[in-house]
Protein backbone atom coordinates (compact mmCIF):
# COMPACT_ATOMS: atom_id res chain seq x y z
CA UNK A 1 0.00 0.00 0.00
CA UNK A 2 2.80 2.17 0.82
CA UNK A 3 5.15 1.83 -1.78
CA UNK A 4 1.79 2.45 -4.63
CA UNK A 5 1.01 5.46 -2.99
CA UNK A 6 4.47 7.32 -2.86
CA UNK A 7 4.66 6.30 -6.58
CA UNK A 8 1.10 7.61 -7.85
CA UNK A 9 1.93 10.76 -5.58
CA UNK A 10 5.10 11.82 -7.16
CA UNK A 11 3.04 11.49 -10.46
CA UNK A 12 0.02 13.55 -8.79
CA UNK A 13 -1.93 10.31 -9.74
CA UNK A 14 -2.93 9.14 -6.23
CA UNK A 15 -6.52 7.94 -5.87
CA UNK A 16 -8.67 8.95 -2.58
CA UNK A 17 -9.09 5.40 -1.98
CA UNK A 18 -5.86 4.74 -1.26
CA UNK A 19 -4.63 7.65 0.28
CA UNK A 20 -7.69 6.30 2.72
CA UNK A 21 -6.18 2.47 2.56
CA UNK A 22 -3.16 3.80 3.32
CA UNK A 23 -3.88 5.68 6.65
CA UNK A 24 -6.28 3.21 7.67
CA UNK A 25 -4.97 -0.50 6.93
CA UNK A 26 -2.53 -0.21 9.95
CA UNK A 27 -5.74 -0.17 12.29
CA UNK A 28 -6.67 -3.74 11.68
CA UNK A 29 -2.91 -4.72 10.38
CA UNK A 30 -0.31 -3.16 12.74
CA UNK A 31 -1.86 -4.85 15.93
CA UNK A 32 -2.33 -8.00 14.26
CA UNK A 33 1.65 -8.45 13.72
CA UNK A 34 2.41 -7.06 16.90
CA UNK A 35 0.50 -9.89 18.52
CA UNK A 36 1.78 -12.76 16.27
CA UNK A 37 5.48 -11.25 16.80
CA UNK A 38 5.24 -11.81 20.73
CA UNK A 39 3.22 -14.52 20.05
CA UNK A 40 6.20 -16.05 18.47
CA UNK A 41 8.66 -15.11 20.43
CA UNK A 42 7.15 -16.60 23.58
CA UNK A 43 6.84 -19.44 21.62
CA UNK A 44 10.14 -19.68 19.96
CA UNK A 45 11.73 -18.85 24.05
CA UNK A 46 11.90 -22.77 24.92
CA UNK A 47 14.27 -23.17 22.17
CA UNK A 48 16.66 -20.42 22.72
CA UNK A 49 16.45 -21.49 26.07
CA UNK A 50 17.44 -24.82 25.51
CA UNK A 51 20.35 -24.08 23.15
CA UNK A 52 21.73 -21.28 24.67
CA UNK A 53 21.14 -19.52 21.81
CA UNK A 54 23.25 -15.77 21.05
CA UNK A 55 24.16 -16.22 24.62
CA UNK A 56 27.75 -15.27 25.74
CA UNK A 57 28.41 -16.53 28.90
CA UNK A 58 31.65 -15.38 31.95
CA UNK A 59 34.47 -15.57 31.99
CA UNK A 60 35.56 -14.44 28.56
CA UNK A 61 37.90 -12.31 27.75
CA UNK A 62 35.59 -9.40 27.42
CA UNK A 63 34.49 -9.81 30.93
CA UNK A 64 30.90 -9.72 30.08
CA UNK A 65 27.70 -11.43 30.16
CA UNK A 66 25.05 -11.73 27.95
CA UNK A 67 21.38 -13.85 27.68
CA UNK A 68 19.47 -13.52 25.06
CA UNK A 69 16.44 -15.25 26.54
CA UNK A 70 16.32 -12.76 29.20
CA UNK A 71 16.18 -9.76 27.06
CA UNK A 72 13.21 -11.81 24.69
CA UNK A 73 11.79 -11.78 28.27
CA UNK A 74 12.68 -8.23 28.66
CA UNK A 75 11.71 -7.25 25.36
CA UNK A 76 8.32 -9.11 25.86
CA UNK A 77 7.45 -7.20 28.84
CA UNK A 78 8.27 -4.02 27.29
CA UNK A 79 6.67 -4.56 23.90
CA UNK A 80 3.09 -3.15 24.36
CA UNK A 81 4.62 0.24 25.88
CA UNK A 82 6.96 0.25 22.51
CA UNK A 83 4.45 -0.32 20.38
CA UNK A 84 1.70 1.91 21.67
CA UNK A 85 4.38 5.08 21.24
CA UNK A 86 4.22 4.49 17.80
CA UNK A 87 0.59 3.09 17.12
CA UNK A 88 -0.56 6.51 18.80
CA UNK A 89 1.83 8.61 16.32
CA UNK A 90 0.56 6.62 13.43
CA UNK A 91 -3.02 7.56 14.62
CA UNK A 92 -1.71 11.49 15.33
CA UNK A 93 -0.18 11.54 11.75
CA UNK A 94 -3.69 9.46 10.04
CA UNK A 95 -6.06 12.12 12.00
CA UNK A 96 -3.60 15.19 9.98
CA UNK A 97 -3.49 13.41 6.57
CA UNK A 98 -7.17 12.27 6.46
CA UNK A 99 -8.98 15.61 8.43
CA UNK A 100 -8.51 17.29 5.23
CA UNK A 101 -7.72 20.77 3.92
CA UNK A 102 -11.32 22.33 5.44
CA UNK A 103 -11.24 21.16 8.37
CA UNK A 104 -7.27 21.97 9.13
CA UNK A 105 -8.35 25.42 7.90
CA UNK A 106 -11.08 25.78 10.05
CA UNK A 107 -8.55 24.86 13.42
CA UNK A 108 -6.35 27.33 12.48
CA UNK A 109 -8.88 30.16 12.10
CA UNK A 110 -9.86 29.34 15.55
CA UNK A 111 -6.42 29.06 16.75
CA UNK A 112 -6.55 32.69 15.49
CA UNK A 113 -9.41 33.61 17.45
CA UNK A 114 -8.00 32.80 20.61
Amino acid sequence: IRYPWYGLQLIHACPAWLTWLRYNAFLLLYPTGVVCEMLLLFKGLPYVRSRDLYSIHMPNSWNFAWDYAIFIQVMLVLYPYLWWGNFSSLLRQRSKKLRGPAAAGQESAAAKQD
